[in-house]
């Protein structure tokens, strides 16, 4: 019969739903969709995802744009307050990080808008990290 976790494994398997940020490795992609969940249906979610992707497919291009622009592309998503921080946090990775995602969870945890739950998912989904994923 297997252990529980084994036919838990077993069922999201077979069960889990296709998502244009499911399978992603890329920290940015990852956490632009955690940012874009929280308080958001899925279903709400993949049509924002997909443009802002599209539009914007790095960290130094969301860096790098106006907040006018990203706030045009989030529109209707709610939260703006979400939008602002990422902008925030993607000029200060730009600035003090190179570009490069912090990979440590003191680092990453820093970033305006990432929270306990947002820098366990990423780390965890990007690199790997054995870090809990706890959401109330």
């Amino acid at each position: 019969m297997g252990s529980f976790a084994d036919r838990l494994i077993g069922w999201y398997t077979e069960h889990r739903r296709s998502l244009p940020w499911r399978g992603e490795t890329d920290p940015y992609r990852i956490w632009i969709s955690e940012v874009m969940l929280q308080q958001t249906q899925v279903v709400t979610v993949i049509p924002y995802y997909r443009r802002w992707i599209e539009s914007l497919p790095t960290v130094q291009s969301v860096a790098a744009a106006t907040q006018d622009d990203l706030l045009k592309l989030w529109e209707g998503l709610g939260y703006y307050g979400r939008c602002r921080n990422f902008h925030r946090a993607c000029r200060i990775v730009e600035q003090d990080y190179g570009g490069e995602i912090p990979r440590t969870w003191s680092q990453f945890r820093k970033m305006p808008g990432v929270g306990d739950y947002t820098a366990a998912a990423v780390l965890s989904i990007a690199f790997g990290e054995p870090l809990p994923v706890i959401d109330g």
